[in-house]
């Protein structure tokens, strides 16, 4: 991909391209007859740009062989706006989650201590506070390192972007 719009290059050049640059290098693209770094992996890192608005493409079909062929470029200019709202939705999350530790009681097996035996109160009364796995006894579970976490995870993204 070009940094102009006004140049277009289509997937079968890309891994062309892909495949010059590293050429001279440690890098193998073909190792055994079987390529590392196969088209359709490039098409579909194209398609995932394209999804998250940082391509574009045309689409002509080949009038000899009746196939599309894909023309991109990459659009950068919205990158800092598309950031900036991912990482507003992980602020978002992460309060979630904060909001779900502070307002549950939590109990995990003293025997086991497999995170998917962490239940909540009501799940442990359901249970006679009873490993479901195990049979072991669920105990009070300190979840103060998980909340201390979210809070500076919190803090920190919205620092960067306050910062942006």
């Amino acid at each position: 991909m070009h940094n102009s719009k006004t140049k277009e290059i289509t997937d079968d050049e890309i891994t062309e391209n892909i495949k010059a640059r590293i050429q001279d290098t440690d890098i193998d693209f073909e190792e055994n007859d079987e390529e590392k770094l196969k088209l359709n992996t490039v098409r579909k890192t194209l398609y995932k740009l394209y999804s998250a608005k940082l391509a574009q493409f045309r689409r002509v079909r080949d009038k000899n062989t009746g196939w599309f062929i894909y023309y991109w470029w990459h659009d950068f200019e919205k990158l800092n706006e598309i950031l900036l709202e991912k990482e507003q939705q992980i602020i978002g999350k992460l309060r979630d989650r904060l909001k779900f530790e502070l307002n549950n009681y939590f109990f995990i097996c003293e025997k086991c201590r497999r995170p998917d035996t962490r239940f909540k109160f009501d799940e442990a009364v359901d249970l006679n506070f009873k490993c479901p796995n195990c049979e072991g006894i669920l105990v009070a579970d300190e979840n103060k390192d998980i909340i201390d976490f979210l809070k500076e995870k919190i803090v920190l993204l919205q620092d960067k972007i306050n910062h942006f």
